[in-house]
């Protein structure tokens, strides 16, 4: 691949793991797309995964390639709601959908060199790419239902279970 030009290597649905020559001829220019939310759901029929354990929502990964499976530093990640009567196969579609939104915009990333890596971490310079619209119907934005007021109500409600000395006194404490 060198000896024809190749910078940039690009897996989907490649299950297979690449051996270390390979990766020291690309180093950071081999990147994978997993349909999860990666550290989530690793290897093989990931829908099935996550809805076997109950996840709520879960999405497409980018990520850069090492000698582990699914295990390289995270570029992207994009994430949808699994519906109550989502299966296996109407998950994978609209997972797949999300892959072809993230991949492109990923390896454009790359390739405007607009990617570096700090030991774990990626960093993008500048802003990501336009990327294209969903189709999925429950692809909403996210909304946030916090507000001050409902702070402020949980912790009266926290200090009201450690006044009377409930086993949530505990297990804030320990967590502190």
């Amino acid at each position: 691949l060198r000896a024809a030009g190749v910078e940039l290597v690009a897996l989907a649905g490649f299950d297979r793991l690449v051996g270390p020559g390979f990766l020291e001829a690309f180093p950071e220019h081999v990147y994978n797309v997993h349909p999860a939310l990666l550290p989530a759901f690793k290897g093989l029929h990931a829908q099935r995964q996550a809805l076997e354990y109950g996840a709520r929502i879960t999405g497409a990964t980018v990520h850069l390639v090492d000698q582990h499976m699914d295990h390289g530093p995270i570029v992207l990640q994009g994430a949808i709601a699994i519906a109550p009567d989502d299966t296996e196969a109407t998950l994978s579609a609209r997972v797949l959908e999300i892959e072809h939104r993230i991949f492109p915009a990923a390896l454009q990333l790359c390739v405007e060199g607009r990617v570096r890596v700090v030991g774990r971490r990626v960093i993008l310079d500048g802003p990501l790419p336009p990327l294209p619209e969903s189709t999925d119907p429950l692809d909403e934005p996210l909304q946030s239902n916090f507000t001050p007021e409902r702070f402020e109500e949980n912790v009266l409600k926290a200090k009201e279970y450690i006044a009377a000395g409930d086993a949530f006194q505990v297990v804030l404490s320990q967590r502190l």
